[in-house]
């Protein structure tokens, strides 16, 4: 199999703003090596070899599909498709398909087609997606801007951690939260925030909350609609955007590999981390106005539910790697407890379940990576 490898450097003007990008593709087993530029301005993608260049031809539209590759279509009909991936500082572009075709130096360089299109962008749209795909390599925190709205993103290095009611949970355990088991999860991003209700609008161009204000948690959404929000959110990126699973987020809630071990996100008292009902009189607050927990993560405990990716179900005593639960079910998973809630429900390790078509005033949701 062909080993095809795409080197990008960015050339970035005093703003930061992407201005044109050159991609080193080698070929390993035929030993020949092209350069391919795309120039923002004069949107023109041009493809070069030792001998010259063998493609130049304007972008007329650009797809990204449901696996995050991206196309590039012209008006001959050709068209790349490429995959994004990372390496050190490096941005790689591992081709999928790339397809040139010059009849007057009679050469076709063809290299595994693939038909794949789901979603549609735009050039300058492109740039953004190119840019926010950089950054969440390179930072701890990853900040996107939708439409005006900026939000962050925290990287939660991964390891292994008890998952369920550990010996710090003293208050009012639950069946659903045994036994306690052995859980090893890769590295990836989740919300610093509640999703806010300025950015939902902002992608989906209406607000379904009971309590209203910009910096407020979104809430009276159901599974169904946080997919669809997700949904849109990638087209507008072209980064994965999804909801955590289960143990994505009870690892976060306790902190990761910084964890203290408290039984409440960021604190032993609930009080000083989280919205509940004895502090919020079942009425939503400001994301953000509680003391952040061990990864710099805000109202983990408190103000809203949560919707993780999961179908509820039983826990199992088998260490897991990577679990996204059952493959079907009735109900999903809730995390966090609310301003509704008593204290003991805030607990890092408690779990609700619920349709996916159900909604009120204290469901919302966070995002992942």
């Amino acid at each position: 199999m062909k080993r095809i490898i795409f080197l990008l450097c960015l050339f970035l003007t005093a703003t930061n703003t992407i201005v044109a990008q050159t991609y080193y593709l080698e070929m390993n087993e035929q030993g020949k090596n092209f350069e391919v530029q795309i120039n923002w301005e004069s949107k023109i993608l041009t493809l070069k070899d030792s001998a010259g260049v063998v493609f130049k031809e304007e972008i007329k539209e650009v797809l990204v599909d449901k696996d995050d590759k991206l196309g590039l279509s012209f008006k001959e009909g050709v068209t790349p498709i490429f995959e994004m991936s990372y390496e050190k500082r490096f941005f790689i572009l591992l081709p999928e398909a790339i397809i040139c075709n010059n009849k007057e130096r009679n050469r076709t360089y063809v290299l595994r087609p693939v038909n794949a299109r789901k979603y549609k962008t735009d050039l300058n749209q492109l740039k953004n997606i190119i840019q926010n795909k950089v950054d969440a390599k390179e930072n701890t925190v990853l900040t996107i801007n939708i439409r005006g709205v900026k939000f962050n993103m925290i990287h939660v290095k991964g390891g292994t951690f008890s998952m369920g009611a550990t010996e710090e949970h003293v208050l009012n355990v639950q069946d659903k939260e045994r036994p306690v088991h052995t859980v090893t999860l890769d590295d990836y991003y989740i919300g610093q925030t509640e999703v806010t209700q300025d950015l939902w609008e902002a992608v989906m161009e209406y607000n379904p909350s009971e309590y209203v204000g910009d910096k407020l948690p979104v809430e009276k959404v159901t599974w169904d609609e946080c997919h669809q929000f997700t949904n849109k959110l990638k087209e507008l990126t072209g980064l994965p955007f999804r909801l955590p699973t289960e143990a994505e987020w009870e690892y976060a809630a306790r902190g990761g590999q910084r964890s203290k071990g408290f039984q409440f996100s960021g604190d032993s008292i609930l009080n000083n981390v989280g919205w509940y009902n004895k502090n919020a009189s079942k009425v939503t607050q400001y994301v953000g106005g509680k003391q952040m927990n061990e990864l710099g993560i805000y109202d983990m405990s408190g103000n809203v539910w949560e919707f993780v990716e999961d179908w509820f179900g039983e826990y199992s005593e088998e260490p897991q790697t990577n679990p996204h639960g059952p493959e079907s079910g009735t109900d999903h998973i809730l995390r966090g407890g609310s301003t509704f809630t008593f204290d003991w429900v805030c607990r890092v390790s408690v779990r609700r379940d619920l349709l996916p078509d159900y909604k009120f005033k204290d469901i919302g949701l966070r995002l992942a990576l």
